[in-house]
């Protein structure tokens, strides 16, 4: 008489333990995974926002400025008078032109985030940047808008888990989304 086919208790159980101690080791990587996916794609909507602000201004032949703004509300980013205090951490950005005749494009940084709450901080050397018909800026030196995120950690620099990111506006309209704690030749660095 052949035996019966299946598992018993015992293999079932062993299964279980097995798979539960695998999902504990890797809960923690795809949390991390999680919270790096969000720095990369605030920082990525931010590069694009300003690459907008920058075709624009060529494309109009007007001053067209990429400005962090408190404004929480993508609605309201329309009307917003503009950028944060020295002190304020932004909540979004805009774009727009010089003049504020016309809104092209907002973002708040809650979206995709949590509730309401910000998950990405952007720390910045500036509160915005102005693109001339040239495809240049106003600015005199390179702006620098770093994105962190907190709620994951430190960043790799600070000893953190958090791959924290740069987008860095050159005087000559240059734009380039990069990795601070990358040096050398590698295309992924920030430029010095």
């Amino acid at each position: 008489m052949p035996s019966p086919r299946g598992f018993t208790l015992v293999e079932l159980m062993i299964a279980v333990a097995i798979l539960g101690v695998l999902l504990s080791l890797g809960i923690p990587a795809f949390s991390t995974y999680l919270e790096n996916a969000r720095i990369r794609s605030t920082a990525g909507a931010f590069l694009s926002a300003a690459e907008v602000a920058k075709a624009t201004a060529a494309s109009q032949n007007v001053r067209v400025e990429v400005i962090l703004t408190n404004a929480t509300d993508p609605g309201n980013l329309a009307t917003a008078e503009g950028g944060v205090s020295a002190t304020g951490a932004p909540s979004g950005w805009m774009v727009r032109t010089f003049d504020r005749a016309a809104y092209i494009e907002g973002k708040s940084a809650a979206e995709g985030g949590r509730g309401t709450v910000a998950v990405v901080n952007v720390i910045r050397t500036v509160a915005g940047v102005t693109f001339t018909p040239l495809g240049g800026t106003t600015l005199a030196a390179a702006a620098v808008f770093s994105f962190t995120n907190p709620t994951g950690g430190d960043c790799i620099a600070d000893g953190g888990p958090m791959r924290c990111l740069n987008v860095v506006v050159a005087p000559t309209g240059r734009i380039k989304l990069c990795d601070p704690t990358i040096t050398g030749t590698d295309t992924r660095a920030c430029p010095t």
